[in-house]
């Protein structure tokens, strides 16, 4: 992680020395006190005329006129307060200094490292939630599992549960049925008991009047034997 963040802080930071390098090669009119030079800004264009003011190197200039080997310029720089001057051609460059380039890329490569930081914070934040959603996305897919082990358990005994009420339907329908007809055995057993009753009884009464007509029938014949041999 920290080689690619160097790699990239260096790659984004020669990108930016060329693009402003290419970019003040081909700026209209502006040029820039020459490298490791202070160069004077004088009242004409000659040695002869009063100085004005000391440039430094890399101070940007606007170009207004050119006379000979002098350059009529005006300082861009707020401090001089638009004052117009001429300086030498030769200290006078079109591209921006080295030095004031470097400064430039070392302001924007701090530029950038605090972005990269920020952003690197950022992508800490991320990683960090991410573990925070993986670990809460582990504990719901453990407790689904687990829900679904009991779902699955419960089925099941819902499953027996379902298979032993339906046989205790089978089971109470032919109870009920055998119920049923034990009832009418007993309806049929009861019913036969008094025919048979009945039967006893008729025959009871068939023999006692038997006997009573065979009792009188003897009894007849038992006194006329008695009238006869008397």
């Amino acid at each position: 992680m920290k080689k690619s963040f160097a790699a990239l802080t260096t790659l984004i930071s020669i990108v930016l020395f060329f693009g402003f390098y290419f970019f003040s090669c081909y700026a209209a009119e502006i040029g820039y006190v020459s490298d490791y030079f202070k160069i004077t800004l004088r009242a004409g264009p000659g040695t002869n005329y009063k100085i004005l003011a000391f440039l430094s190197s890399g101070e940007p200039l606007e170009i207004i006129s050119k006379q000979g080997n002098w350059i009529k310029v005006r300082p861009l720089n707020s401090k001089y307060k638009n004052k117009e001057g001429w300086v030498l051609s030769r200290f006078i460059i079109k591209r921006k200094p080295y030095k004031k380039v470097a400064d430039e890329l070392i302001e924007k490569n701090a530029q950038l490292k605090e972005k990269l930081l920020q952003l690197k914070n950022e992508l800490d934040n991320v990683v960090k939630s991410q573990k925070e959603l993986s670990q809460q996305l582990n504990s719901t897919i453990k407790a689904y599992q687990e829900i679904k082990q009991k779902y699955d358990s419960l089925k099941r005994e819902c499953t027996s549960f379902l298979v032993l009420k339906r046989k205790y339907k089978n089971n109470m329908k032919e109870l009920n049925k055998l119920k049923l007809e034990l009832n009418k055995i007993k309806k049929e057993n009861e019913e036969l008991k008094r025919s048979q009753a009945h039967r006893w009884f008729a025959m009871g009464a068939f023999v006692l009047f038997s006997g009573i007509v065979l009792g009188f029938i003897f009894g007849r014949q038992k006194k006329k034997r008695s009238i006869y041999y008397s």
